[in-house]
């Protein structure tokens, strides 16, 4: 659980997670470490991401909490076990040379990334609509870029600080216990992993602190940012306030996304406008909605039409063929065949969100409920209830975009 990570560390955490499976520890350099995890078809402990705690029940103290997992061949669990604890305990981050080359590798990867993403735009436009879209924000939107700007040009004593608290940071969360852990595998590797978590728990824990979550400075809704990269497409994503998991309009909006996905949005931003993605999601874990379109010649036009949605009464005329069609093909992503690892990972996600069994039962009920006027109710409640709270985020080319955008570059 991070919600009592002391405050100078949250600006490292993102860094952090970059170079855990990229480094080696006080005994092994990086390369001897990644040949014994390729002896063993292991990946190494890592750390993979944030985890949202934002419905009653959940096993977090907090709002958010951190996931760790590892994997192997069976008949090298032991053998990979001890490995990932080696790294848990001995990470070294006074590789100086070693981190360099990572933070120009990440920096590489950003600047190819961020000229194809939607994923970004979200990401962006979501900060401050709720507390886990700000902290996806922190983690992987624009904000950590400039960070990453920052780090990749540092040198000599500034360097050296930052590898100090690198291993403060990691020194705390050595003293964290475990909330909550998922095994997949064999009946004669499940001891050495109870043993793994038994030894993580041995440590003496750091006592609780007041929260010092990040804290999101600017306006919550209302902005229309611009990220300037060369190209002759953009990527764009509008994104609105949205009720959490717990609300009985759950089931309908996931379906109204599909819709509109499939439909409208497809005929109009795809058809006519000529972008070569677009789409709507619901996050019911983000408390978020979005539109959003890729490769696209024509943003600002695709952008003024999401902003129209609202009142353009299009869930009036949904009919009970389409919604039954909508309904299966929601089904059918939530249910569909997961990796063993990918597997293990929601189901931590929703055990330490208290998203349990009974929560989708009731969803499914709900889904397999919809009717045109329920699904109509439903989204039009939402329009108006959140329809205006809305931020707007693009990466593209200056001249696709108006002179009234808040601009930057990378």
């Amino acid at each position: 659980d991070l919600t009592s990570l002391p405050a100078r560390f949250w600006p490292v955490m993102r860094l952090l997670i970059t170079l855990f499976r990229r480094l080696g520890t006080k005994r092994m350099s990086y390369d001897e470490l990644a040949r014994k995890q390729a002896l063993y078809g292991s990946n190494g402990l890592k750390i993979t991401s944030v985890l949202s705690n934002v419905r009653n029940g959940g096993l977090g103290q907090g709002p958010v909490g951190l996931l760790g997992s590892f994997r192997s061949l069976q008949e090298y669990f032991t053998e990979a076990s001890a490995l990932s604890w080696e790294t848990w305990n001995e990470l070294d981050f006074h590789e100086t040379e070693r981190i360099m080359q990572v933070l120009k590798q990440k920096w590489t990867s950003i600047t190819e990334n961020y000229t194809h993403s939607r994923g970004e735009a979200i990401v962006r436009a979501g900060a401050g609509i709720s507390e886990l879209m700000t902290l996806g924000e922190y983690f992987g939107g624009w904000t950590a870029v400039d960070a990453f700007k920052g780090w990749k040009e540092l040198q000599g004593a500034k360097l050296s600080e930052l590898q100090a608290l690198l291993t403060e940071t990691m020194q705390w969360l050595r003293h964290q216990h475990p909330l909550c852990a998922i095994y997949m595998g064999g009946d004669e590797q499940f001891g050495c992993a109870e043993q793994f978590l038994q030894k993580m728990c041995q440590s003496k824990a750091n006592a609780r602190s007041a929260a010092h979550l990040p804290v999101w400075q600017e306006a919550a809704t209302g902005r229309r940012e611009l990220l300037k990269v060369n190209g002759s497409v953009a990527s764009c994503a509008r994104v609105i306030r949205a009720p959490g998991g717990d609300d009985l309009r759950m089931a309908a909006l996931k379906v109204a996304a599909h819709l509109l996905s499939c439909g409208y949005l497809w005929s109009e931003v795809r058809g006519r406008n000529g972008a070569y993605g677009v789409g709507a999601s619901y996050s019911y874990e983000n408390r978020c909605m979005a539109f959003y379109s890729s490769e696209d010649p024509h943003p600002e036009d695709s952008l003024k039409l999401f902003a129209k949605l609202p009142s353009l009464g299009l869930e009036k005329h949904w009919s009970q063929t389409e919604i039954d069609g909508a309904i299966i093909a929601v089904a059918k992503r939530e249910e569909a065949p997961w990796t063993a690892d990918s597997l293990t990972q929601e189901g931590i996600c929703r055990l330490y969100g208290g998203y349990n069994d009974e929560f989708y039962r009731k969803h499914r009920q709900r889904l397999l409920s919809l009717t045109p006027k329920t699904l109509a109710k439903a989204v039009q409640d939402i329009w108006e209830e959140y329809g205006q709270e809305a931020n707007e985020a693009a990466i593209g080319p200056a001249r696709l975009f108006s002179s009234d955008w808040q601009a930057r570059t990378l």
